[in-house]
């Protein structure tokens, strides 16, 4: 009965070993390696594998911005009146408005990158006379990004800016009367619902390998690989720019005076700068993965040349095979683009680690401590050890 529980131990703490094992190695990248070979004369073997991933991007943007500047500034509405001296002067200063408004909204980068390096191999070989031998692989990579934008963005500027109605009246003297030049700048820049969208498709590359198999043999690599990419943007903007501006350097009135009267009005400089660019724009670069060389699976034969690249925008691959039949010695090798990843797997592993470790631990220990204890047999007034 020791025994037997002894043993149900030990193969409790191996399986519990091998689950880590297998969900552990399902944490981190792996290649996909298909290997039937070794296999005896009528033997029937058969790899089904489906390889899924599905990327989903969806981002979306609202953006309301309402802006209301005003300024105003005088340096007028002077008045000098019924004096007795013999010169009457009014002499105002420049007025220099400067007002800059820039609005950017709902900017937006999308990188999604699934090309990767990985070696991925389905092997066929050495298999006795008259096998079976089929490996179907199915590969699909799914990229769909979604961006939608909306803007609303209302500007109302207002600029006055005054030097005159300047009043000069009822004077003994001689009267002048100079304004000073006005200065306007305004800059106003809107820009809203940019996006640059970068993605690849294909994913490594897959190396197919049919290889000294026995005669009257039949071998089938079967392969699915489909690779598609959708992008859809919808954007949507309103902008509303109103601008106001009210500069003098007029309105200046002399009457009444007894003098010369003189009225010397400055200069007025005004500029107004709108852009509403870029509006609703995006970069959109869909590339396609470059494998590497391609190198038949084991070492030795002659190399192929490289798989072509895929095509790119949406499309796909379809599927290929690669069989043989009654193939003594030779080979047949075939490479298609685009392997997917397999994900998956958590901290929870890393739990499953130290119950293992512990479990482990246990049993090694009561083994220890039980091993000098073995049961036994007493026969004619002696006791016998039972091994």
């Amino acid at each position: 009965m020791r025994l037997i529980f002894r043993r149900l131990l030990c193969l409790i703490s191996a399986f519990l070993s091998a689950l880590f094992v297998v969900g552990y190695s399902s944490q981190a990248r792996a290649d996909i390696q298909i290997e039937i070979s070794g296999n005896g004369a009528d033997s029937q073997n058969t790899v089904t594998v489906q390889n899924d991933q599905t990327t989903t991007v969806t981002q979306t943007n609202d953006a309301s911005v309402n802006n209301q500047v005003d300024q105003s500034t005088t340096t007028g509405n002077n008045a000098s009146s019924a004096n007795t001296s013999d010169t009457t002067q009014v002499t105002t200063g420049d007025s220099t408005t400067n007002t800059s408004v820039s609005n950017s909204v709902n900017n937006s980068q999308i990188v999604v990158d699934p090309c990767c390096d990985d070696k991925n191999t389905i092997e066929v070989k050495a298999n006795g006379e008259s096998s079976q031998n089929t490996v179907n692989a199915q590969v699909a990579s799914t990229t769909t990004i979604s961006v939608n934008q909306t803007a609303v963005i209302n500007n109302t500027l207002s600029q006055i800016a005054n030097t005159g109605d300047n009043n000069a009246t009822n004077n003994n003297g001689n009267v002048h009367i100079g304004t000073g030049d006005i200065f306007a700048l305004s800059n106003l820049t809107n820009s809203a619902n940019l996006t640059d969208i970068k993605t690849s498709i294909g994913n490594g590359d897959l190396f197919l390998l049919l290889s000294k198999n026995g005669a009257d043999s039949v071998n089938t690599i079967n392969v699915y690989s489909v690779n598609t990419v959708d992008i859809f943007k919808n954007d949507f903007a309103v902008i509303n720019n109103t601008l106001y501006a009210d500069l003098n350097t007029g309105r200046n009135t002399a009457d009444g005076n007894l003098g010369s009267a003189t009225i010397v009005t400055g200069d007025i400089y005004s500029m107004i700068s709108v852009v509403n660019d870029p509006i609703n724009t995006e970069k959109i670069e869909v590339t396609c993965c470059v494998g590497g060389g391609v190198v038949p699976p084991g070492g030795g034969g002659e190399t192929p040349p490289a798989p072509p690249p895929t095509s790119g925008g949406g499309g796909g691959n379809g599927g290929a095979a690669v069989s043989e039949a009654a193939a003594v010695g030779g080979q047949v090798l075939g490479a298609i683009s685009s392997i997917l990843p397999i994900t998956g797997a958590s901290a929870l592993h890393f739990w499953i680690l130290a119950v293992v470790y512990l479990l482990l631990f246990l049993a090694g220990l009561y083994l220890r401590l039980r091993a000098g204890r073995s049961p036994s047999r007493r026969f004619a007034g002696y006791y016998l050890l039972a091994y």
